[in-house]
């Protein structure tokens, strides 16, 4: 299985975005078993609470006085299977994948499982990036160069993962 990267359609310009965002994120990663669930953020300081994440972000916003606009991006990571790793690996692996951004942006993560159209099971996960430049208060411009090479970059952080997996499952 090849590992997917797409950006959710939408311009989440809508103040309620990060909200609606958050709790859906949130929402699904408490489908898995307790075990298999992984949520966290990056950026955040108040904790990985829902309305937490929501508050450091708006005030984030606020701060820089860039509340109009783009709010978020929603990314999606696919991989198909569940990962026979430990948790503790997979969030390695989700650190590296948004390490990426520079430590530049709050975000919000976590793993979901859906059944797709062929019965397969599909294993990924969602990542909500704030907008706003923690740091500077810049509104993030994603030009298509930066983001094929995220793509990219994020594809070889997760294939050799996924193929292991994958072709230990068959093997097995």
């Amino acid at each position: 299985m090849d590992v997917v990267v797409k950006m959710v359609d939408g311009e989440y310009l809508n103040r309620g975005a990060i909200r609606k965002v958050v709790y859906y994120i949130n929402r699904g990663a408490k489908h898995l078993p307790p075990n298999e669930q992984i949520i966290g953020s990056y950026g955040i300081f108040r904790g990985d609470k829902p309305k937490d994440v929501i508050k450091e972000m708006l005030e984030t916003k606020r701060i820089f006085d860039a509340t109009d606009g783009v709010q978020l991006r929603h990314i999606v990571i696919s991989f198909g299977t569940k990962l026979n790793l430990p948790r503790k690996k997979i969030r390695k692996l989700i650190l590296r994948t948004i390490g990426q951004w520079k430590n530049r942006y709050q975000m919000f993560y976590g793993i979901h499982y859906e059944v797709n159209d062929d019965g397969q099971p599909n294993y990924h996960f969602h990542l909500m990036v704030n907008s706003v430049d923690m740091i500077t208060g810049k509104k993030m411009d994603l030009k298509l160069k930066d983001w094929i090479k995220f793509c990219r970059q994020t594809r070889r952080i997760w294939q050799d993962v996924v193929d292991a997996n994958y072709n230990a499952q068959v093997d097995g």
